[in-house]
C-alpha cells in the first residue's frame, strides 16, 4: 500500500483500467483505418466517372486524329452534347493512335483493379468485425492473461504501434463452464480465441450454440448429452450470452440460438468469426449467473 501510494501506482480495478487504456486507443486507430479504408473502396465501386473519363478520352482522340496539328498537347471535345467540354492531355511524342491506345490501356488497368474490390471490401470488413471483437473482448477481460491475449492479437495484425509488448500476466485464460441445476453443461467464451475453443473445439453438432444478435461478444455452448434442451436452460445461456457481449449494459438483449452444426468458420475472419443459418432469435435479460 505504501509504496503504491509512492508511486502513485493504481490497483484493483484501476489496475485492470490503467493496462487496457493503451490497448483501447489501438483499438480505436484500428477501427478508423479500417472504416477509413471500407469506405475508400466503397466509393471506388460506386463512382466510375473517373475511368469512364479515360475511356471517353481515347474514343475522342481516335474520333478527331486527323484534326490534331504537330506537337499540339491537348484535344478539347464533347463526349456527351449535354456534358461539359473535356481537355484531354495529349503527348507530343507520341501519334494520336498511341495517345488514345495509352488511355485506353490506363482504363483496362483501372477496370482490372475494380475486379479486385470486392474481394479486397470483404476481406477488410471481416478485419474490421474481428477488432470490433477485440474491443469487446478487452472490455470483458477480467484478469491480466485476457488482457494479454487481446494485446497480442493487436500485435499479430499489425496494430500496435512502437515496442512489442511483454506478456503482463503470462498463461492463457480458458473458457467458462457453467453446469446448471439439472446437469447441463454450458460453455462461455470471452475472447476470440476461446470463442474459437468452444465452438470448434468443446462444441458438437448436436450442441445448442448461441450468440448475441449482430454484435460482439461470447460464443456460448450447450452439451447435448442426449436429453432435450429445456427452455430454462437456454434462456440462461442466452443470458449469459448477452452478459458477455457489447449487450451487457442492455435491460433486454436479442440472442441467436441454433444447432452446432449450422455454424462455420468465417472465411477471411480471424479467431472465433463465424457465420451460422437456421437460427431463431430469443429477447432476455443480460445475467452474469454463476459457475
Amino acid at each position: 500500500a505504501a509504496l503504491a501510494w509512492y508511486y502513485d501506482a493504481p490497483v484493483g480495478i484501476d489496475a485492470y483500467d490503467a493496462a487496457k487504456q493503451p490497448v483501447r486507443d489501438a483499438i480505436a486507430e484500428g477501427v478508423a483505418k479500417l472504416s477509413a479504408k471500407i469506405a475508400s473502396l466503397s466509393a471506388s465501386l460506386k463512382d466510375d466517372s473517373e475511368r469512364e473519363a479515360l475511356r471517353q478520352s481515347g474514343e475522342l482522340i481516335l474520333a478527331y486524329q486527323y484534326t490534331l496539328a504537330p506537337n499540339q498537347t491537348e484535344l478539347r471535345a464533347q463526349y456527351d452534347p449535354d456534358a461539359p467540354e473535356m481537355v484531354i492531355s495529349l503527348d507530343t511524342t507520341l501519334t494520336p493512335l498511341e495517345n488514345a491506345q495509352r488511355y485506353f490501356d490506363r482504363y483496362n488497368r483501372a477496370k482490372r483493379a475494380l475486379e479486385d474490390v470486392p474481394g479486397l471490401l470483404r476481406d477488410t470488413q471481416a478485419e474490421l468485425a474481428t477488432v470490433q471483437q477485440l474491443a469487446t473482448d478487452l472490455e470483458l477481460a477480467s484478469n491480466w492473461p485476457e488482457i494479454d491475449e487481446v494485446q497480442q492479437a493487436l500485435q499479430a495484425r499489425g496494430l500496435w504501434r512502437g515496442k512489442p509488448m511483454q506478456t503482463i500476466g503470462g498463461g492463457k485464460s480458458a473458457p467458462l463452464r457453467v453446469v446448471t441445476d439439472d446437469q447441463f453443461v454450458i460453455w462461455i467464451g470471452r475472447n476470440s480465441r476461446q470463442n474459437e475453443q468452444v465452438t470448434f473445439d468443446k462444441g458438437s453438432p448436436a450442441d445448442l450454440w448461441l450468440h448475441a444478435r449482430g454484435v460482439p461478444g461470447a460464443h456460448v455452448i450447450i452439451k447435448f448429452d442426449g436429453r432435450p434442451f429445456p427452455e430454462a436452460v437456454i434462456q440462461r445461456a442466452a443470458a449469459l450470452a448477452a452478459y458477455y457481449s457489447a449487450l451487457q449494459a442492455e435491460t433486454r438483449a436479442e440472442v441467436d440460438v441454433t444447432e452446432r452444426r449450422h455454424v462455420k468458420k468465417m472465411r477471411s475472419g480471424g479467431q472465433g468469426m463465424v457465420t451460422y443459418r437456421n437460427e431463431r432469435t430469443i429477447s432476455v435479460a443480460p445475467e452474469k449467473g454463476s459457475a
